[in-house]
């Protein structure tokens, strides 16, 4: 149908007669009418299509209808231009951009230097803190990480999630051999109280803070920090024995 219609308008500009013109201009405008009411039955088909499939995955898979519904929309570009603002002028050496942006998120993160920070307090509560006694054989806060406590936290773990520095995504855990060799890391971890060095680094994505903003100056973009899913499901282990422990000791 829309080979019809290009081969009418191409037949049409190279006629030179007017009469030709105009039998060659009826006969593109009847392509076009054809073509124009086939599109139009065909994109009304795929839009009730769409609609159904929406309220058939609407009571089945709430977050694939949240996707599909997501993609529907209007989409704004999310590139981030390499050049940056610096000096009253717009840089864009590579080198240059990459250094103002990690300056920018250093500064972000560096600690702050209070005048009025009491020291002499803070040294006061870590004495404190030193002398409680704290009870190292209870047993649920102490004991060794088990099978079943890592693979309930597998199990919770969502999938198609971003993954930090390590490129592991959590769908590489969620079979049993991953949840031995993650019971042995753990008890290696929570035994010695040394952690990989991945654990503590992140891939920070940078997000716009308004639609409006310019694009150009980091620090209008919120860091996003992506770590490293096995560390995380490391927390989310001792995060269950604490919530476990304080639920039962209230």
């Amino acid at each position: 149908m829309w080979d019809r219609v290009v081969q009418a308008d191409k037949g049409l500009k190279h006629l030179v007669k007017a009469k030709h013109k105009r039998k060659h201009h009826e006969k593109f405008r009847v392509a076009q009418r054809e073509f124009d009411v086939v599109f139009r039955r065909l994109k009304r088909k795929y839009q009730r299509g769409k609609q159904l499939s929406l309220e058939t995955v609407y009571s089945t898979d709430p977050k694939d209808f949240w996707n599909q519904l997501k993609n529907m929309g209007p989409r704004s570009p999310s590139n981030i231009p390499m050049e940056v603002y610096a000096d009253g002028k717009i840089v864009n050496d590579v080198q240059h951009v990459l250094n103002v942006w990690a300056n920018s998120f250093s500064e972000l993160y560096s600690p702050l230097i209070d005048p009025n920070f009491d020291s002499d307090f803070m040294d006061y509560v870590k004495s404190e803190i030193n002398s409680l006694n704290y009870d190292t054989t209870e047993p649920v806060m102490n004991s060794e990480i088990t099978e079943e406590e890592v693979g309930k936290v597998v199990n919770k773990a969502k999938l198609n999630k971003a993954m930090g520095i390590d490129m592991l995504p959590y769908e590489v855990f969620k079979n049993v051999q991953s949840v031995k060799i993650l019971v042995e890391l753990f008890n290696l971890v929570f035994n010695t109280g040394i952690v990989p060095s991945l654990w503590l680094k992140c891939v920070i994505k940078p997000l716009p803070k308004s639609s409006t903003v310019d694009p150009r100056i980091p620090i209008q973009y919120r860091g996003i920090s992506l770590l490293s899913t096995a560390g995380k499901l490391y927390t989310g282990v001792i995060n269950r024995r604490l919530l476990g422990y304080l639920e039962e000791n209230e």
